[in-house]
């Protein structure tokens, strides 16, 4: 026997546990669909595919064995299993691998609990030569708290670490190239993240609702960044929006970022954005453009909104501790409680000289330091 036709055990409520042995291949749609008794599921190595709506409707099933052998799970495969906590695989590599219809097809959707060799995983490191992660592969995991991407991963897809309230770092190698819609949407504890210089696109609602993350830095090289990708993130204060991007959809910033007020644009020419910051951001905060470019973006649609708008040059980029520029380059505008290339500055009354028509600004990473900082500080 090399498959199991469809249908075949549905609603069989008497079934407690399965063992799907290693010479069926395929496993078609709703075979084991309402068995409301089910607990737990032995799939064995040899077993490439699972049909749609397989375990569908059980109700009770609580643990499933993932086999290295499986390729495939077909759409709605564990449909509505509410008590599934437990997913076991033998093989990291193999599970990155599997190809689901959707994020919400794979089984840790419900799980949110993966063991790896019998050990519950909570510091993930992909291995090496793995090129894509698949759709939800780790999806709610309640115990993650750091995962760690090597450079073979070329693209990570929708939902992969959605939900992982407990995680707080994340580090991508370079490599990547494209963050996928809302991998790391809900991550609600999640601090640091070190994006790839190897990013070309950032996909819908890829960090939002991610309340702790303060700053961003978009690597340059991205060209878009997609509809929500950072909104909902309470604490975001500073962004940085690379030369390279060509296009922001809407809402990337808006709403729910009500502390983001430096924002550091790159982009030379820069082209009509809509509804991507929030008033609070447009009212409070502080753009930075490039030297030059300041009527352009003064004529330019949303840009144009912000109520501050400074160019910055080469001589405004920190060299050390205390850097001078002269008195022109700021337009008439004041940088106190602002950030020039990833770099929180303040400063005050004393800051200006005005025997030289020159300005001194102290630079600090601390944010709690920068309302109470005094030109030449750190």
């Amino acid at each position: 026997m090399t498959a199991i036709g469809k249908w075949a055990f549905a609603w069989c409520q008497s079934l407690a546990e399965i063992v799907i042995p290693s010479n069926i291949a395929d496993i078609s749609e709703g075979v084991f669909y309402g068995c409301s008794g089910l607990v737990n599921v032995a799939i064995s190595e040899g077993v490439l595919n699972i049909g749609s709506q397989m375990f569908g409707d059980c109700s009770s099933l609580a643990s499933v064995i993932i086999p290295a052998s499986l390729k495939s799970v077909d759409y709605s495969a564990f449909y509505r299993c509410q008590n599934l906590s437990n997913i076991h695989i033998t093989d990291l590599t193999a599970w990155c691998n599997i190809e689901y219809k959707r994020h919400i097809d794979n089984p840790m959707y419900y799980a949110h609990h993966l063991f790896l060799n019998g050990t519950e995983i909570t510091k993930l490191t992909i291995p090496e030569g793995i090129t894509r992660i698949s759709n939800g592969a780790f999806y709610g995991m309640d115990n993650l708290v750091s995962v760690t991407i090597p450079g073979t991963v070329e693209s990570i897809d929708k939902y992969a670490f959605a939900y992982c309230e407990n995680l707080t770092d994340v580090t991508i190698h370079d490599g990547l190239s494209t963050i996928g819609e809302g991998v790391f949407t809900h991550c609600s504890n999640l601090v640091n993240i070190t994006l790839p210089s190897t990013l070309l696109s950032i996909g819908n609602n890829a960090f939002s609702n991610n309340q702790k993350l303060a700053k961003i830095s978009i690597p340059e090289g991205v060209t878009t960044i997609e509809f929500a990708a950072f909104r909902y993130c309470d604490l975001l204060a500073s962004v940085t929006i690379p030369s390279s991007v060509t296009s922001i959809d809407n809402n990337v910033f808006f709403p729910g970022c009500p502390k983001l007020v430096n924002v550091t644009s790159m982009i030379v020419e820069p082209f009509a954005i809509e509804n991507v910051f929030g008033s609070t951001t447009l009212s409070n905060g502080t753009l930075f453009v490039p030297s030059g470019t300041l009527n352009k973006y003064r004529a330019t649609s949303e840009w144009n909104k912000f109520k501050t708008i400074m160019e910055f040059g080469v001589s405004i980029s920190p060299i050390d501790t205390e850097t001078v520029i002269s008195i022109d380059e700021l337009n008439g505008q004041s940088l106190t409680n602002s950030v020039v290339d990833d770099v929180y500055y303040n400063v005050g009354s004393e800051g200006y000289d005005p025997t030289d028509g020159s300005i001194v600004i102290c630079e600090t990473t601390n944010m709690s330091q920068i309302t109470d900082a005094t030109p030449g500080s750190v």
